[in-house]
């Protein structure tokens, strides 16, 4: 009953198109959908680890080394895996891992105002002094922000500023 209201209304397979059908809706002035995100306040990864990178010897290109390993990592595993690592020619760069120690107060996704525009914040550097923005993808200084936002709203439904 429900597939076949959708296809009648000539509406794509959706969740809420799937309820306007269900509602028993043919007819009926509709509004636009608002996307919600769900957005968690912390992240609890507080270390990360960036692999080594080697030049591959069979292509000459730049790879991480979990890509030329030897294929065993416990000892219960199957041994009949290529072996990888006579392919490991030069080091390009050393593996490093990153301990986070502080939680920044602008976190990704967050929405800021800039000059009477709202943006979004891609991430921080400089300890937390500086944010990277998705709009521009470049960074401004923390002092020049004034509010910051809980909430993701897609570009159609977010009210302009007067």
């Amino acid at each position: 009953m429900t597939k076949t209201n959708r296809i009648a209304l000539k509406l794509p397979k959706t969740h809420y198109h799937e309820a306007f059908c269900i509602a028993g809706g043919l007819t009926q002035d509709r509004i636009q959908t608002i996307h919600i995100k769900q957005m968690r306040r912390n992240n609890r990864s507080l270390e990360k680890f960036y692999d080594a990178k080697y030049i591959d010897a069979r292509t000459g290109k730049k790879v991480f080394g979990q890509e030329l390993n030897n294929g065993r990592r416990k000892r219960n595993k199957n041994t009949n895996i290529e072996n990888l690592h006579p392919c490991r020619q030069q080091n390009v760069s050393k593996g490093r891992r990153s301990i986070r120690t502080a939680r920044n107060f602008y976190q990704p996704n967050d929405l800021v105002k800039l000059n009477g525009k709202r943006l979004t914040v891609k991430g921080t550097h400089n300890k937390g002094n500086r944010v990277i923005l998705k709009e521009t993808g470049k960074s401004d200084e923390c002092f020049i922000l004034g509010v910051r936002f809980n909430i993701s709203l897609p570009p159609h439904t977010a009210k302009k500023d007067d």
